[in-house]
């Protein structure tokens, strides 16, 4: 039923609040060497990381929402061109819907590396061959 009613679209500044607070708090709950971090000194750090990600020229980024609803979100997924997957969200109820494949397919390219590791990215890195490489965020400064 979701599939039906689903949409791929392009990023908008619009976005940008839903995605740094989704980005944040499901990666720092949900990748294990962030529980050695503080939350305070992740949430300083990485949102400044994030922001620098969505603003390069060379990033991409598509949302999954509702045809009817483009401010409906039900995930997204942020790429670097050429080939790297930066993260991938998906809210959970909605995660066992094809929606974080539907985005991947929607990828202007194929990806080699990803730069954030989640409990379900762990997955993910298996299934597409990806090397995880956290060093690709240097490029963002």
């Amino acid at each position: 039923m979701i599939n039906e009613e689903l949409s791929i679209r392009n990023y908008t500044k619009d976005d940008e609040n839903f995605i740094l607070n989704s980005w944040t708090e499901s990666h720092f709950s949900s990748s294990d060497s962030n529980k050695y971090i503080p939350r305070k000194i992740y949430l300083d750090n990485h949102l400044n990381i994030i922001k620098k990600i969505l603003n390069h020229h060379n990033t991409a980024i598509l949302i999954a929402c509702a045809k009817d609803q483009p401010d409906l979100i039900y995930g997204y997924m942020c790429i670097t061109v050429p080939h790297t997957m930066n993260y991938i969200y998906v809210k959970r109820p909605f995660n066992d819907f094809g929606i974080a494949k539907k985005l991947i397919e929607q990828a202007p390219m194929p990806f080699k590396y990803c730069t954030h590791m989640t409990h379900k990215g762990s997955k993910l890195l298996k299934e597409l061959n990806l090397i995880y490489n956290p060093y690709l965020l240097g490029e963002f400064k």
